[in-house]
């Protein structure tokens, strides 16, 4: 037997050197706790050399720092010293070839300008090295009011494209002025670089706007860096004195700790910076020192602290190893030594104990195994004999099972496999079976289960309606359904019958679900497209016909339209030659034909002809048949289509005959009528486009080549206009190919499709020629007319001068008053209508008067010729822009005099002041109102305009006649008279 204590025991002992073994465990544990313990020590090691070392460069830095803004500060007092000798010359002397600024100059090279400021801040003297800008700085406002605070004023980084970047700095002087230079900022950034005292690092002035002033590196001055938005220029502005120390990135990028310390006396800032890998070098060196302290005192105690527990610990681990294999191997004889009554030793002594009393329990086992083994061998005659019986028996109840597991697996292969569904059922409704095809019409897993745990309710319903109609009449049952699936709803046709046991009995149901969709849908697009074919050829507006491949192409079919010529479908088709005998004469032999090559060819037929109905219209067909072919490719018969295409043929006609007449209308024009398309090219030019360009080859050239080049750039702003919509008319002289030069006029007219898009553009030259001429001749007639009409004004104007010339001789020698007054108001009428001719003859136009200046003339006249009168009168005249013609502003000039005369002598008796209002207003159609009033004594009551009024009032209404008008008068608050009147066209 084997001892059952080996299962237990590894089968080699090199399992101990396994990296878990306990030494290793204890090894490594060892080395944890000396590591921890190093590792705090050198994190306090490591700290306090960092704060000793920051601590150290800190004040280095600040030192730096301080010891840079002192050398800069002494730098400054010697340009102000500089500055202040340049205040104590002579204004004389400061030129850049005066020795004094030689040597100012020489003992400040930093400075490249110098000027002298008078108390007013106007420049007094200048010198320069480079240019003279100084100038034109507007540095002197901030300068002035500095001074009352400070010695020295430094101004912010100045650059320009011609000159090298600078700082102006100044100082008052004696006489109340100010000495000023400009600082070279190159200078500063040497005196920058000298004072650095290490090869890496950098070292900066910043002013307090931010902007690096100077730099140890120029580049940063040049492209006017600034320190604004940087966290470390908030952190040096908000320290204590602007001392300040800390660690960041700087302009180039680096991690860098700086110092800073502010320049006495100016607003600058000295900036000092380090690189943090040369600052912490201490700190590394101490943390490589620590780290290799650890490793090497570590790899000392692993060794002395590993000899030692192999001494005490491993050597009594091993034989104590060693003895527990054996006794697992089955040398239950065998004892552990033991050295020491330790632990170990108590272990060993334990397990030499177990092992005695496994040896005493191995005897026991081995005698009673010998026991049964005698058992064992009686017992196996007896069952061998017993197998024999057996054995046959199993044979054949095997072959049975064989041809039983043959037959289920036919079964079952049929069952799983069949692409239909196949179900079996209890009595009771219940599945006991469903192969895949059935499992896509089932929503569960039916097995066990009855249709209303299975299916919808209403297909439930139907299943057990068939199951009862299977068990109550014992005949099969077929229902068609649809039933809802994963590739949808599907229709199935199931079929239903009784399954019977070996006895005959009914022991359940059999069913069969076949999926007939895609014979139903086939069924039905079918029966649709047959529905919308018969529709379609029935309402189509063509005869469909179907014909026999036979001499005659006998009717087979012909579609209801048939109507169209008089015949029913049943007359066409019964009568094979009725078709040819209603074609015209003159197409039959060619349609004939036409049907003849078809039934021998196969190919396409497409004719066009004339047919005769039934009561002889004659109407116009076009068909359209192709030949059907079987499955075989054997022609079976014709298929075609006649559509009526009378109305086209009338309108082709009618069109042909309109082209015709727009073709004759167009040649017979006397204008040139051509279409150009959008590429530029003639599509139609009529017959006198042709005998201009003397040619009748236009059709299909561009434009150019027609044109010529120089014609063409001269009308391409016009053609670029028309074809990008908009029509164009425009004057054009030029000498045509026929050899005549002629005025014309051009319009393009753009052709815009459907949608809008530019086709082309129809062109219209209209000779001018003859008609400028004429134009000339009327011009040149009309201008000497125009000359005659003003000489006719003229001398009109001349002779009623000389008439009112003689009126006033006449009074002059006249000394009764009355006769005086009437030569008087006749020479006033007369130079009114002597100013119209005046005017006339004075105008461009001489036809109409401008009323405007024409009433302003005469009432002025008026108030002269009655000065004394008109002394205490004002006089207010409001005429609109208006143009009257000579028939209308004569008697308007009259009434005008009229009306005025007679207020100046009568509405304002014994030198009476008032107003006299004059105007004329333009209404609404054509009519003017015209208004004379006064605020003088008025109107008596009892003159009458038209019987008891004076000769002037007798005239104003003869004058009112004349014009047609309507005349009011107001007699409230003075005179007023109204009238109303209206241009004769």
């Amino acid at each position: 037997m084997a001892n059952p204590l080996r299962a237990t025991v590894p089968s080699s002992p090199m399992y101990v050197r396994h990296r878990y073994s306990l030494r290793w465990r204890l090894l490594i544990l060892l080395g944890l706790l000396f590591l921890t313990a190093f590792l705090l020590v050198g994190a306090g090691i490591d700290r306090f050399v960092e704060n000793a070392e920051e601590q150290l460069w800190e004040e280095r830095q600040g030192e730096a720092s301080r010891y840079v803004a002192e050398t800069v500060v002494q730098f400054l007092g010697h340009l102000r010293l500089s500055l202040a000798l340049l205040g104590g010359l002579d204004a004389k002397e400061i030129h850049i070839d005066s020795p004094a600024v030689q040597s100012l100059l020489v003992s400040a090279p930093a400075l490249l300008e110098v000027a002298l400021l008078g108390p007013d801040g106007q420049v007094v003297a200048a010198a320069h090295l480079d240019k003279a800008l100084l100038a034109a700085q507007p540095w002197l406002g901030a300068a002035q009011p500095a001074h009352n605070t400070m010695d020295i004023f430094l101004g912010g980084l100045e650059q320009t494209l011609t000159a090298q970047p600078y700082v102006v700095i100044t100082t008052p002087t004696e006489t109340g002025g100010l000495a000023a230079a400009r600082l070279s900022v190159a200078a500063l950034s040497d005196l920058l670089d000298r004072l650095h005292k290490t090869d890496v690092g950098h070292t900066y002035i910043v002013a307090d706007d931010g902007r690096i002033v100077a730099h140890s590196d120029p580049d940063l001055v040049t492209t006017a860096s600034r320190m604004t938005g940087r966290p470390e220029w908030a952190a040096m502005l908000a320290a204590p004195d602007r001392i300040w120390y800390g660690h960041y990135v700087n302009f180039q990028g680096l991690e860098v700790v700086g110092g800073t310390a502010p320049v006495a006396g100016a607003d600058w800032l000295v900036v000092t910076e380090a690189p943090q890998e040369l600052t912490y070098v201490m700190r590394t060196r101490a943390r490589q020192l620590v780290v290799g302290s650890t490793i090497l005192f570590g790899l000392m105690v692993m060794v002395v602290g590993g000899f030692f527990l192999h001494r005490m610990l491993l050597l009594p681990l091993t034989s104590l190893r060693t003895g527990v294999e054996r006794i697992g191997h089955g040398d239950l004889e065998y004892r552990i030594p033991t050295a020491s009554w330790n632990e170990l030793g108590q272990l060993a002594l334990a397990i030499n104990q177990m092992a005695a009393r496994l040896a005493d329990r191995e005897q026991a086992l081995r005698k009673t195994s010998d026991e049964l083994e005698v058992r064992v061998h009686e017992r196996t005659a007896a069952l061998a004999a017993a197998n024999e019986d057996l054995r046959a028996e199993v044979e054949v109840r095997r072959a049975a099972e064989e041809a039983l597991r043959e037959s289920e697996l036919r079964y079952r292969t049929l069952f799983e496999t069949a692409p239909v569904g196949i179900f079996t059922k209890t009595l009771d409704g219940r599945y006991t079976s469903a192969n895949p095809a059935d499992q896509l019409y089932l929503p569960r897993n039916p097995h066990a289960r009855a249709d209303h745990a299975v299916l919808t309710l209403e297909q439930a319903l139907i299943d057990e309606e068939t199951d009862r109609q299977v068990l109550e009449k014992g005949e099969s049952v077929v229902v068609e359904q649809e039933l809802p699936t994963d590739k949808g709803l599907r229709t199935v046709l199931t079929y239903k019958a009784l399954l019977h046991d070996t006895s005959g009995n009914a022991a359940g149901i059999l069913g069969v679900d076949l999926d007939i969709t895609e014979w139903r849908q086939a069924e039905l697009a079918l029966r649709e497209t047959e529905i919308r074919y018969r529709t379609l050829v029935e309402q189509l507006p063509a005869i469909t016909y179907t014909a026999a491949l036979d001499r005659f192409a006998s009717m087979i079919y012909v579609s209801p339209q048939i109507s169209r010529l008089g015949f029913s479908a049943a007359e066409w088709v019964a009568d094979p030659g009725l078709f040819a005998r209603q074609l015209h004469p003159d197409d039959q032999e060619r349609v004939v034909a036409a049907m003849a090559q078809l039934c021998a060819t196969g190919e396409p037929l497409q004719i066009e002809y004339r047919i005769y109905t039934c009561d002889r219209r004659l109407l116009w067909m076009s068909d359209q048949a192709i030949v059907i072919y079987n499955q075989s490719g054997r022609p079976i018969q014709i298929q075609g289509m006649m559509f009526d295409i009378t109305q086209r043929k009338e309108a082709e006609e009618a069109l042909h005959d309109s082209v015709r007449r727009i073709r004759l209308i167009a040649d017979n024009v006397p204008a040139l009528i051509a279409y150009i398309d959008d590429q530029e090219i003639y599509r139609f030019a009529n017959r006198k486009f042709q005998e201009w360009y003397a040619t009748n080859d236009i059709v299909g050239k561009h434009l150019k080549e027609i044109a010529g080049e120089r014609q063409y750039q001269a009308i391409r702003n016009y053609v670029d206009t028309a074809l990008s919509g908009s029509p164009i008319t425009f004057d054009y002289t030029r000498t045509y190919p026929d050899g005549r030069r002629r005025f014309v006029e051009i319009a393009y007219i753009p052709h815009f499709a459907a949608e809008g898009q530019v086709l082309g553009f129809f062109t219209l030259v209209q000779d001018l020629t003859e008609r400028k001429v004429a134009e000339e001749q009327i011009k040149a007639s009309l201008e000497e007319k125009v000359l005659l009409i003003k000489e006719i004004h003229h001398r009109v104007k001349n002779n009623l001068q000389v008439i009112s010339s003689l009126l006033y001789l006449q009074a002059e020698q006249i000394t009764d008053p009355r006769v005086r007054t009437i030569l008087q108001d006749s020479q006033n009428r007369v130079k009114s209508m002597a100013l119209i001719h005046e005017k006339l003859y004075q105008a461009k136009d001489q036809v109409r008067v401008d009323v405007a200046e024409y009433i302003q003339n005469l009432t002025g006249y008026l108030f002269r010729s009655y000065a004394a009168q008109a002394s205490g009168i004002q006089l207010y005249v409001k005429v609109d822009n208006v143009q009257l013609g000579i028939d209308t502003a004569m008697p308007c000039g009259l009434i005008i005099n009229e009306l005025l005369s007679n207020a100046l002598k009568h509405a304002f008796p014994a030198g009476r002041c008032g107003e006299i209002h004059v105007g004329l207003r333009c209404e609404p159609e054509g009519h003017y109102v015209l208004v004379v009033r006064d605020t003088g004594v008025g109107i008596p009551p009892e003159v009458d305009l038209q019987k008891n009024a004076s000769l002037g009032l007798q005239l104003v209404h003869t004058l009112v006649k004349q014009l047609d008008a309507n005349i009011e008068i107001h007699r409230a608050a003075g005179a007023e008279f109204r009238i109303c009147f209206a241009e004769p066209h």
